[in-house]
């Protein structure tokens, strides 16, 4: 979302980071379906992190309300809510699809590949050109998903759940970045 200055706000990136923390930390409980043992240590722990990294950017994004609000105009509006919609009733679709020919799990791959897929969509509406790896990247995980679940007795959830925590939570922790950069400045001596 851009500022009137054409650039991403402080705010916006806050914003970004509630949404990805929380989704992170919803992967990494996603991936506790059917882990090895020694993975669950790491999806708890992983959780947890995200959790403070949405609650960081909430508080990020309360201190720093100001005139300068991010806002999506009624187009970027339009099409965001379109791409969401499609993401939503594709996700559900596949899901129960799966679920009613007994494959109920892949529905974490399904769910994988259609979010991988709609960052690439809202990169341009959001203004958040690094939506696109984001989202390649993503959609990457989601394939090695489907491919160990198909090869392997690995259930797709252990790939997909701290495959997407990790990176949701990373692209979270690189919209706070400006944020601290920001204090830091502030907190700098006046030479």
């Amino acid at each position: 979302m851009e500022t009137s200055s054409g650039r991403r706000s402080l705010q916006s990136r806050a914003i970004t980071a509630v949404i990805f923390g929380f989704f992170g930390m919803m992967w990494f409980n996603w991936g506790q379906e059917a882990p090895p043992e020694w993975l669950r240590i790491w999806l708890d722990t992983g959780a947890v992190i995200a959790t403070l990294v949405g609650i960081t950017g909430a508080v990020i994004c309360f201190r720093s309300r100001t005139a300068d609000t991010p806002s999506l105009t009624p187009a970027a509006r339009r099409r965001y809510w379109i791409v969401v919609a499609i993401e939503f009733t594709t996700g559900g679709a596949l899901a129960v699809v799966l679920s009613m020919t007994g494959h109920p799990t892949f529905v974490p791959v399904a769910v994988a590949g259609v979010v991988g897929t709609h960052f690439y969509a809202l990169a341009t509406p959001l203004n958040s050109p690094g939506a696109r790896p984001l989202s390649v990247v993503t959609c990457l995980i989601a394939l090695a998903a489907l491919i160990v679940g198909l090869s392997t007795t690995v259930a797709p959830s252990t790939i997909v759940g701290p495959g997407f925590g990790i990176v949701l939570t990373g692209y979270a922790v690189l919209e706070l970045a400006p944020a601290a950069r920001h204090r830091t400045d502030r907190l700098a001596p006046a030479s």
